[in-house]
């Protein structure tokens, strides 16, 4: 394609947007909320909370456990409450 055939087809697609696409609207600041030590971004849809690795080689049960209980079969560990994480959800 040639710059100008490239010229063109910019200034065809520019011509087709509305005015108002030109004057976007502020977007919100996220709403969060925390829940003991889950935080919650209600506007995104997301929960977050601090784990730390405890185990890179072995067997395999669980993704997540909480603190101090079968750490030897999960790959992380929290102490954030299930019932908060579910609580956020």
């Amino acid at each position: 394609m040639t710059r100008t055939a490239v010229a063109l087809l910019l200034a065809v697609g520019g011509m087709a947007c509305p005015a108002s696409a030109a004057d976007p609207k502020p977007i919100p600041p996220p709403k969060l909320a925390q829940i003991g030590q889950v935080r919650v971004d209600i506007t995104n849809r997301q929960i977050s909370f601090d784990s730390e690795v405890c185990l890179r080689e072995g067997v395999l049960e669980f993704l997540l456990c909480g603190w101090r209980t079968k750490t030897h079969e999960s790959i992380l560990h929290s102490q954030a409450k299930a019932s908060h994480m579910h609580a956020g959800c």
